[in-house]
């Protein structure tokens, strides 16, 4: 047994040396054809460990049986391989994405490949964000472009703030969007998303030489769909969709709130009782206090007009939210030229009640040529309306979380229920919403 236990003891520490002893992993990383690498950037995972490769490719770095090595490229997809007491001179060969070079990038002047670009520049997959029935791109676009900042509350009628380089010291922070070469400050909630081609996000100071002091914080260039030549079509699209919490908040209903006020009260050495709202069956011994039973009343105000309740508030104020989205689009291109002309309606009944957001556009787009080429004549027009219920959301939102569950929606007269003497005075959430339910903000756009 002795014997045994020393063979085995032995086993783990030379296993143990074996994983803990570094050192030097070399290799050279290639590409698909086999052609060196520079400047590949080589880590060691879970440290701070981190080299790059030479002109030949070629690269040495510190390591320890049992961790992995990460290599990083532009362009390329990253490899991750793990080290073994057999890696010593490693042969790399990193995928290069070629089709993610060669994506053509407006960059205000000209079209260049994203490749021959010294600034950062990013592209937007377009295809996948096109299904998702935000109304508004730029929030579609929340987590898809690396060093970009975009948030929103979660409103049908919110906008979104985008942040590409940091705070600024002018006070507007906010990018500059070019659309279709125009440039403006408004963001792309007026555009219909199925009519946009491609987005590129300039995020470099390099931008502010093509555009101005206005690209200080950064550039979103947005370019619309066009027919493409040979082809006449008709596209239509239509989508509806249904949205809700994933969780509410759980709030404590009138018994759990009383049981918490009495334990809060028995805490402090005081009489629970001494309140205008609930009464409590305990045995009156702070010491080693034991409740029986909260006792609630039948009014909880003077002119016995409220009857006490257990309102969930967020049910009273939440709904399905149904989003439906339509639009059509005719196009025809042939040898002299092209257009395109589409029509769009977006609406969203958001999950407050009576807040919503409806969106009407339409869009033409056109290009022909004359004169064997020589002289272009087009034009891109767009024209949008966008009709929201101004519903204070975030006002609502809080009242439903802070308002006592033992207030009633309304009085027994029909009237609103609200706080009784002895509470904090915090709106009715429901009233909130019937008291703003008919303003509504008209906004008319023609761009072109």
């Amino acid at each position: 047994m002795r014997k045994f236990f020393l063979t085995w003891l032995f086993a783990c520490l030379a296993t143990g040396l074996a994983f803990s002893q570094t050192r030097i992993i070399s290799g050279v990383v290639t590409d698909n054809e086999s052609i060196p690498l520079e400047a590949v950037t080589v880590v060691i995972v879970g440290s701070q460990k981190t080299v790059t490769t030479d002109a030949q490719g070629s690269f040495k770095i510190e390591a320890s049986t049992g961790q992995s090595i990460r290599f990083i490229y532009m362009g390329a997809d990253p490899l991750t391989i793990p080290i073994t007491a057999e890696s010593t001179n490693l042969s790399v060969k990193l995928n290069i994405a070629i089709n993610k070079l060669n994506e053509i990038v407006v960059t205000g002047y000209q079209r260049e490949r994203k490749k021959d670009i010294t600034g950062a520049v990013n592209v937007v997959d377009v295809a996948k964000i096109k299904d998702i029935p935000s109304g508004n791109a730029v929030k579609s676009l929340q987590g898809r472009v690396p060093g970009v900042l975009i948030t929103t509350d979660g409103s049908p009628t919110g906008q979104a703030t985008v942040r590409i380089r940091g705070i600024g010291t002018l006070g507007n922070n906010d990018p500059l969007y070019v659309i279709d070469g125009v440039p403006t400050k408004n963001g792309l909630e007026q555009l219909n998303q199925n009519d946009i081609e491609s987005i590129q996000v300039l995020k470099d100071a390099s931008s502010a030489t093509i555009y101005g002091s206005r690209a200080a914080n950064g550039v979103i260039i947005i370019t619309t769909k066009k027919a493409k030549k040979g082809y006449s079509k008709i596209d239509f699209n239509a989508s509806t969709s249904i949205q809700n919490y994933a969780t509410k908040l759980k709030t404590l209903n009138a018994d759990e709130r009383g049981r918490a006020y009495w334990q809060a009260a028995v805490n402090d050495k005081a009489n629970p009782n001494n309140n205008q709202i609930y009464q409590y069956d305990w045995n009156n011994n702070v010491n080693n206090p034991i409740l029986n039973q909260v006792i609630l009343p039948e009014f909880i105000d003077a002119a016995k007009t409220m009857k006490a309740a257990d309102t969930y508030w967020f049910d009273e104020i939440a709904q399905n939210s149904i989003i439906q989205s339509y639009d059509a689009a005719l196009s025809n291109g042939g040898e002299k030229g092209n257009s395109l002309f589409s029509l769009g309606y977006y609406d969203n009944k958001g999950i407050v009640k009576e807040s919503r957001s409806r969106k009407y556009t339409t869009r033409f787009n056109s290009d022909y040529n004359y004169l064997d080429n020589k002289l272009k004549i087009g034009e891109n027009f767009s024209a949008s309306y966008i009709k929201n219920a101004q519903i204070p959301t975030s006002d609502i939102l809080f009242a439903s979380l802070v308002q006592q569950p033992i207030v009633p929606v309304n009085t027994i007269n029909g009237g609103w229920g609200g706080p009784a003497a002895g509470m904090t005075d915090r709106q009715n959430p429901v009233r909130l919403i019937e008291d703003n339910k008919q303003n509504t903000y008209n906004f008319y756009r023609v761009l072109g």
